[in-house]
């Protein structure tokens, strides 16, 4: 009754509808009256973004993995390192080797998950009307993010069984067989 230009809607309604049809979500303004005003707001608290929780959680299981994955990597190739190093590789040369294969493996990984979890949103996209220029910026830019993380994320953990590979002489490896 106090405004009569509104009508009362109820937003999680329209939002669930809206998504159901992939349809953006309506934009509700308050009138210029009562945001000057000073009246307490309507809600007091504001919802919490769990998308970059998700993603801390995302990036360290995926750090796990390629931490584990560096981990089996070095104890399948043991006897090839330790080979490797008996005819004469620097223990650098070594860490290389094994930095490269978890980088590439966890590079491969990030690119088929990217592809997989963005084409929902590229579809997403495409069908509010974005333009192909916007919608290549916006997966350029999210690539590159994606596999950034991933690099610095294989890298920093696949240095631990790299390291640990170039301390034990080719003597303590070939032992072990």
């Amino acid at each position: 009754a106090q405004f009569p230009d509104l009508c009362p809607v109820s937003v999680p309604r329209l939002a669930s509808v809206a998504n159901a049809q992939w349809l953006p979500e309506p934009v509700y303004r308050v009138p210029d009256t009562e945001w000057r005003s000073a009246a307490p707001p309507g809600q007091i608290g504001e919802p919490v973004r769990i998308s970059d929780a998700f993603s801390v959680i995302f990036f360290a299981v995926a750090a796990l993995l390629a931490a584990a994955n560096g981990i089996v990597l070095v104890i399948e190739r043991q006897r090839e390192i330790a080979i490797l190093k008996a005819v004469g590789a620097f223990s650098r040369d070594v860490i290389m080797m094994i930095l490269a294969e978890v980088v590439m493996l966890a590079s491969i990984g990030a690119a088929i998950g990217f592809a997989l979890a963005e084409s929902l949103a590229v579809w997403n996209l495409i069908s509010n009307g974005a333009g192909i220029a916007a919608v290549l910026l916006t997966v350029g830019i999210d690539f590159a993010k994606v596999l950034g993380v991933t690099v610095v994320f294989a890298v920093v953990f696949g240095l631990a069984p790299a390291l640990r590979t170039t301390g034990m002489t080719a003597m303590e490896v070939l032992r072990r067989e």
